[in-house]
This record gives C-alpha cells, structure tokens and sequence, in this order.
C-alpha cells in the first residue's frame, strides 16, 4: 500500500489528525479522491507515535508501513513477547512458559524498526516503546459481560525524540468516549491479537476461520484510547473479545467490518473515511446492541460490510464548522449514486444486511 499524505478528511481541533510526523490540530485538506493512509486519519482514531504502529509482529516480519519488530526486553532480560487474547505477557524465550505479567511488565522496553517515510523528516532508525503503567482493570468491556480489560501506558523515544513522549496522541477529550461509553484511562492503550485490518481501505482482513488463529498469531493489534480498533474491541467485535464472552457469543468478519465502516465514516465503501474523531453519534445493530443515547438529531446511514446503504443526514451536517461541514458534501461528490435512507423509526436489522444503524448527534 503507498503511504499517502493527501487526506480526504479533515484535521481540526476534533481530530486525531493525517499526520507523516506530529499531530496537526489546525490543517485542513479536502483533496477529492485521495485517501487517508491508515486508522491515524481521520475516523475516530487517534494516532500511535510519528510512525505507523497500528500493529506488529512479533516474529519480525515488517507491518503495512515498514515498522518491525526487534525485541522485549525487561530490566535487562530480553523475553518473547506475545499477547494472550487482549493481554500483553513476555516468555522465556523459546518457550510457552509465562516469565513476565501484568505488574512485572512495567518498565518493559519494546524496540522496534521504522523506515524512512519519503513525505517527512523521519529517517530510517528504531524507536524505544516503554511500558510505563499497567492498569489489570484498566478498562470494562462495553457490551456484556462487563469484565475488565488490561490496560497500558506507553511512552517512546527514538525517532528524532529524545525524551519520552506518550506513544498516542489525541486521547478522548473527557472520562467519555464521544460515543457516550466509559473511558477509565484515556491515556492508556489495548493490546489484543486475533484479528488484522487493512488500514488503507477499511476492511477486516479475513482468512478462513479455522486459519486465522494460526495466520494471526503472532500479530498484536495497539488500540489507542478512542480509537477505531480500541471500539471494536470494548463493542466485542474482534475474536479477542469474545474469549472472555459468555458460551457461543461470536461476530462474523461481515459484522465487524460493518462497523469498522461505520466508525470510519467509510460511506461509499473504498477506503475514504468522512468523519473526525471526537465525533458523537449513536448506532444499533443486528445483534441488538446500541451506543447510549448521545442527543440524536437524525437518522444517518443503514451499514453493512461494503459500507452505507444509504444517507439521511451525515454526522458532522450539523456542525458549526464550514470544514466539517464540506466533509458531509464530500461524501456525495464521491458516491452521488448513495441514495437516501428516508427513515422515520428504528429499522429492522438483521445479522447481514443492514447490520448497524446510525444516529446523527446534534452539536
């Protein structure tokens, strides 16, 4: 996938931002037909360190963006890392046998590789993740059973930076995900393995069931704080939280990719996310779930996994803003065929298609 700097979206005060180096509060861009180059852009998520590390792998093969994996290493003992559902644990190495957890993984050090990005300042070099906090209850799952997920926060050094600096940029602004959930730790982040996404177009990145256990293994997913991949997770819609679901809970890679498109704001369905984090909506689906009620001011968008069926009124119509605004006309210059869902009430949604329903919040 190229890295493209071009964003469709815009960079606000609202927005995590499309950034090659630091996060940009201020930028506008709205360039038609381009595409916003991973989850740091544009669709709810805020944006993990000068690089791209939405993921890696632990057994160094490089992710989408070229950053690779070194080694863990604890008060000067090196581990093999890995994630246990939506934990983070370090073996000794060449083995299955559990030598740091939890508590024991504060101060832990993960040193990664990172390429030069053609479109920055950024030279080729490596950069130091830190483990600075590990909260065991650091989060509550959004959709029941209400257990607790592990948190982390993580600094880095390394990549020009030579003081430690928080590894995710533009946490949730309040105690409360603009969604209306609870944010216990807006600084800390999730790890969880068990699924990959396709950062560029939006999609789950689905191998057959019976193989992902073995092609994903060793891929580790870092969920900032309000971000895309940090929803899915707390929603359940990732195989790692369903290990901790009561018997039989499952979501289909369709399920999950309808509402990776729904958070992303990826209505025509390419790629192209119109939306900005911090952005309040509230959404139902299939399964029964719902986001708590976040002052709606319209019916949006019926979603399944190509992404809307169809448009009332675009999250960010309302806004104040004239560049938030231009975002909700973007979306018809791009897919003027998207027709108009003309709800008055609750639709009926099913386990396919329409799967999630959407809910403009008035600003």
């Amino acid at each position: 996938m190229n890295f493209k700097t071009a964003c469709l979206v815009v960079v606000s005060a609202l927005a995590g931002g499309c950034v090659a180096d630091e996060v940009s509060e201020s930028t506008v861009t709205a360039e038609g037909g381009s595409r916003c180059p991973d989850f740091a852009c544009g669709e709810n998520s805020p944006v993990p360190g000068p690089f791209r590390l939405p993921e890696f792998n632990t057994k160094g093969i490089p992710n989408t963006f070229g950053v690779t994996y070194q080694e863990f290493r604890v008060d000067g003992h090196v581990y093999d890392l890995a994630a246990i559902d939506d934990r983070l644990v370090g073996y000794f190495p060449g083995t299955t046998t559990i030598a740091v957890q939890h508590g024991a993984l504060v101060g832990g050090e993960i040193i990664f590789a990172h390429p030069a990005h053609a479109d920055s300042d950024l030279k080729e070099g490596r950069f130091t993740v830190t483990i600075n906090k590990v909260t065991p209850a650091g989060q509550t799952f959004w959709i029941a059973p209400y257990v607790a997920v592990e948190t982390y926060e993580l600094f880095y050094e390394g990549a020009g930076v030579s003081v430690r600096t928080p590894l995710c940029k533009a946490p949730p602004t309040e105690r409360d995900d603009p969604e209306g959930r609870p944010v216990i730790n807006r600084f800390e982040s999730i790890f969880f393995t068990g699924d990959r996404y396709d950062s560029l177009n939006k999609t789950v990145v689905a191998p057959t069931p019976l193989l992902a256990p073995l092609v994903f293994a060793n891929w580790i997913n870092v969920a900032c704080a309000g971000s895309v991949t940090a929803k899915l997770h707390l929603n359940r819609h990732t195989a790692a939280s369903q290990a901790t679901a009561s018997a039989g809970y499952t979501t289909t890679y369709a399920q999950r990719q309808a509402m990776l498109k729904m958070y992303a704001g990826d209505f025509c369905g390419g790629g192209n996310s119109y939306t900005v984090a911090g952005t309040p909506i509230h959404w139902e689906n299939g399964r029964g779930q719902h986001s708590p009620y976040v002052n709606q001011k319209s019916w949006e968008s019926l979603w399944d996994d190509h992404g809307a069926k169809c448009l009332d009124l675009h999250r960010l119509s309302s806004s104040t803003d004239e560049a938030l605004r231009a975002i909700a006309k973007a979306v018809r210059q791009e897919c003027p065929k998207l027709p108009e869902c003309r709800l008055s009430a609750l639709p009926s949604l099913s386990l396919t298609a329409p799967y999630v329903v959407t809910q403009s919040a008035a600003f």
